[in-house]
C-alpha cells in the first residue's frame, strides 16, 4: 500500500534537501510557517533566549581560557623556581632608547627588559639604524637627568659574570623535561652589546614573587665582564 505524500512532506522536500537548500523556496510564506511550526513543536528557545545562553557560554570559555593561562604560569613558575636560574636565547620583537621586548621562545612568554636611568650602564640609541648599544661603566652614572635614589640598579636589568668564574655547566640550557631533556650551552653576551630588531640575545630568568607578592618570571640580560 502506498502511502499518501502530505502537503507537508512536499513543502519540506523542496525547502530542505539535506545540507543544501534553495533560499528563494525558504524565505517564502509556507517555508516561514512552516519553521515556526517545528519550533513551536519542538520548544525551540526565542531569538533572545538564545543570544543571552550565547554571552553566557562565550563569558565561561573566556573564564576558562584564564585559568588555564593562570594554570600553564603556575606551573613554569614552580619549576622555574625549582631551577633557580635559567638560561636561554630571547629574540628582540620591539627595541628602543628605554626598553625592549623580547619573545623566550623556550617559555612562550614576551617580557621586557628596561635599560634607562640604570646607575654604571651607558645607554647610545641610533635612531638612523634603530640599533642599541649598553657599555658598561663602572664610574660614569647615566646621563639622564636624574636623582640618583630613583636610579635603577645594574643587577635589576643584567646578570653580569666574570669570565673566570664561569662554571662550564652554569651555561648550560635544557627544557623542563628532566634527564632526557635536549640540552645546549648559552653563551653570554659581552660588553659593549649592539642589538638590531630581531635580533638574538642572551638572558636570565628567575622566578620572583610568590609569600610577599604576585608570581611573576623576570628576564635580564646575560653578560660577561672582566669589571664587574
Amino acid at each position: 500500500m502506498l502511502r499518501n505524500i502530505t502537503e507537508e512532506e512536499t513543502l519540506r522536500g523542496r525547502c530542505f534537501t539535506g545540507m543544501c537548500f534553495e533560499k528563494v523556496e525558504l524565505e517564502s510564506a509556507e517555508a516561514q510557517e512552516a519553521l515556526l511550526a517545528a519550533a513551536a513543536k519542538h520548544r525551540v528557545p526565542c531569538t533572545e533566549t538564545l543570544a543571552d545562553v550565547a554571552a553566557h557560554c562565550n563569558v565561561k570559555k573566556l573564564a576558562s581560557r584564564h585559568v588555564k593561562d593562570a594554570t600553564d604560569k603556575l606551573y613554569m613558575w614552580v619549576l622555574l623556581r625549582k631551577k633557580e636560574m635559567l638560561y636561554s636565547e630571547a629574540r628582540v620583537l620591539g627595541l628602543g632608547p628605554r626598553f625592549m621586548s623580547i619573545y623566550i621562545s623556550k617559555l612562550a612568554i614576551e617580557r621586557r627588559i628596561y635599560y634607562d636611568e640604570v646607575e654604571g650602564l651607558t645607554v647610545e640609541w641610533l635612531d638612523a639604524t634603530s640599533t642599541l648599544v649598553l657599555s658598561h661603566s663602572m664610574h660614569k652614572r647615566s646621563s639622564r637627568r636624574s636623582s640618583p635614589g630613583k636610579l635603577r640598579s645594574l643587577e635589576e636589568t643584567a646578570l653580569i659574570v666574570s669570565p673566570v668564574d664561569l662554571d662550564p655547566e652554569m651555561n648550560l640550557r635544557g627544557d623542563f623535561g628532566g634527564d632526557n631533556a635536549e640540552v645546549q650551552r648559552c653563551e653570554p653576551a659581552f660588553f659593549p652589546v649592539t642589538i638590531n630588531l630581531l635580533s638574538t640575545i642572551p638572558v636570565a630568568l628567575h622566578a620572583v614573587g610568590g609569600d610577599d607578592g604576585p608570581l611573576d618570571i623576570v628576564a635580564r640580560l646575560y653578560v660577561s665582564s672582566y669589571f664587574h
